[in-house]
């Protein structure tokens, strides 16, 4: 990537990317149909879903499923990563892998902080143990044939041990072709900054590439990691779901052109065209493996990423007390079609620090939406006068509240909307009642969170 949102090439091995930005392995998620909708919006590359090791070496019929691939999928990059601690199974895994013909590279998990996956060793549980680490990416690689070789692994276990320069050189010195490397500890999961020092850090230190990954929403988020960290790609998470149109701003980026909030008829379209390709998925897993047939069990898989997609909408409240029910696809679309004919988001509150949430506020302010931060508007001058001029030259609200929507700072917030005033001070915390509130004052019927 470079400044503006361009997106550039990046080598993995034999592997040449066009574009290097990718879609995060994430265990519920990125599964055949949501990888080929973010295909289909732009993304660079993806990994699959991690696959127990074990269950591949004996030929589990459930766990091969999660290496199916998409016709939709052909012609893009597409990694298998594997999990497990025992290096044996994880060669003879990355042996089976590699015989199916089908990717273009094999991942390692060595960073999913799931506590049933890590306290047993595998995935983030193998930083504790850099040798054993460095032992597999070893073993993985002899059986990976001319297949590429990646780990995707964490800055460390926890706070007090944050070792990603001794694993990430391991893995380098075993043959690893690249490392996808997430800015947090295992212990904290997904909350919380990333660590874009030690991502700087493990770049400087390393001759392989290293994709950042971890709080990267944006083409501004990957630009400014880009150019503090120096990574040679990003990888995109929780930022991609239920807005695969994130791979889309790129090129737009890239480009000049504005990127807006997705219309309603594109949102309705997305979930239309993810549905089908995750009833195409269940019918090629076949019968046998779906107690509840292809129909109603895409429905239940789709669920997740529909909250996602709807997320601001008046009566996604109403959507979601039938989410455990067993709905066919034309039920299941006709409650959607329901939240989607009320699209009454009118306040948009960022949450997300500046720089980064420079452009969320742009797209919000040309989406016709009322505009508040939770930090200051912009960290340069120009670029605050730009978005005021924008809100005014819209009709808009546009803002932060003073001090803070903590106690009796709400009640501040509110009564300066009240009064037809903008708050100018940076306020410390922010809270959904809080929000609310400042809804309320400013009489509008519903509002977005934006992460």
């Amino acid at each position: 990537m470079a400044g503006g949102g361009k997106v550039e090439s990046l080598r993995i091995g034999r592997l040449r990317m066009e574009n290097s930005v990718f879609l995060a392995p994430m265990a519920g998620y990125s599964d055949a149909a949501f990888r080929a909708v973010c295909f289909g919006e732009g993304c660079g590359g993806a990994v699959t879903e991690m696959v127990n090791a074990h269950g591949l070496t004996i030929g589990h019929a459930r766990t091969n499923a999660y290496l199916e691939r998409l016709p939709e999928e052909e012609g893009r990059a597409l990694g298998a990563q594997i999990y497990g601690s025992d290096p044996g199974v994880m060669e003879t895994a990355a042996g089976v892998v590699a015989g199916m013909g089908k990717f273009e590279w094999l991942d390692i998990n060595a960073g999913c902080p799931m506590p049933k996956i890590r306290n047993r060793g595998d995935g983030a549980g193998l930083m504790r143990t850099p040798e054993k680490l460095a032992e597999i990416v070893r073993r993985v690689k002899a059986a990976a044939g001319d297949l590429p070789v990646t780990v995707k692994t964490r800055i460390g276990w926890d706070a007090d041990s944050v070792n990603a320069l001794e694993t990430t050189a391991g893995a380098e010195e075993a043959g690893a072709d690249a490392i996808f490397l997430h800015g947090r500890v295992a212990t904290v999961r997904h909350s919380g900054p990333c660590d874009w020092d030690m991502l700087a850090k493990v770049k400087a230190a390393r001759k392989i590439p290293v994709i950042g990954n971890g709080g990267v929403k944006s083409p501004a988020d990957a630009e400014a990691m880009r150019r503090e960290t120096g990574v040679d790609g990003v990888m995109i998470g929780w930022g991609a779901i239920g807005n695969p149109w994130v791979f889309r701003s790129f090129g737009r980026a890239a480009a000049g052109e504005e990127d807006g909030l997705p219309s309603p008829e594109e949102i309705r379209a997305a979930i239309r065209r993810h549905l089908d390709l995750e009833m195409e998925s269940m019918r090629r897993r076949g019968a046998r493996l779906l107690k509840d047939g292809e129909e109603i069990t895409a429905c239940l898989i789709l669920r997740p990423h529909v909250v996602k997609y709807l997320k601001g909408f008046r009566r996604l409240r109403d959507f979601s007390l039938h989410l455990n029910e067993r709905q066919d696809a034309a039920t299941f679309l006709g409650r959607i079609d329901e939240v989607l004919a009320d699209p009454s988001v009118e306040l948009v509150v960022v949450l997300t620090p500046p720089p980064a949430h420079y452009e969320l506020v742009k797209r919000a302010l040309l989406a016709g939406k009322h505009v508040y931060t939770e930090k200051p508007i912009a960290t340069e001058l120009r670029l605050a006068k730009e978005l005021l001029a924008l809100a005014k030259e819209k009709g808009l609200r546009l803002g932060s509240a003073p001090e803070t929507f903590m106690g009796s700072g709400v009640q501040i917030a509110c009564r300066a909307l009240e009064e037809g005033k903008l708050g100018e001070k940076r306020i410390q915390d922010m809270t959904a009642t809080g929000a609310a509130r400042l809804a309320g004052a400013l009489k509008l019927d519903n509002i977005t969170l934006v992460y």
